[in-house]
């Protein structure tokens, strides 16, 4: 489903994607924990808002018949909460960080 790894056999696409996450990761982390208040504030709408969007692609293409990661790490990363757990911690983010920013103003 995704450019490029569907031409790999499925253990090596999904192990490619799997370990492409770190670097990402890496640099979501420095964003939303920067020293810079309005940077960080900014990454922590964007990452939550990316959470949710990442949740919806998620279920409406799970049926779809180039989703063929479906190893048990594969089902346990999206099931096993850090797919739905993150839309929900993004979702429950976004109304906390607008009742902040108006009490604040």
């Amino acid at each position: 489903m995704l450019p490029g790894l569907q031409l790999l056999a499925n253990d090596t696409a999904m192990t490619i994607f799997i370990v492409a996450h770190v670097p990402l990761f890496a640099l979501l982390f420095g964003l939303i924990s920067s020293s810079k208040r309005a940077l960080r504030s900014r990454s922590r709408i964007a990452v939550s808002a990316f959470l949710i969007v990442h949740v919806g692609l998620h279920s409406l293409l799970h049926s779809h018949p180039a989703y063929e990661f479906s190893s048990l790490l594969s089902t346990s990363l999206i099931y096993g909460s850090l797919i739905y757990g993150g839309g929900l911690i993004g979702l429950t983010h976004l109304p906390l960080e607008y009742r902040d920013k108006s009490t604040v103003a």
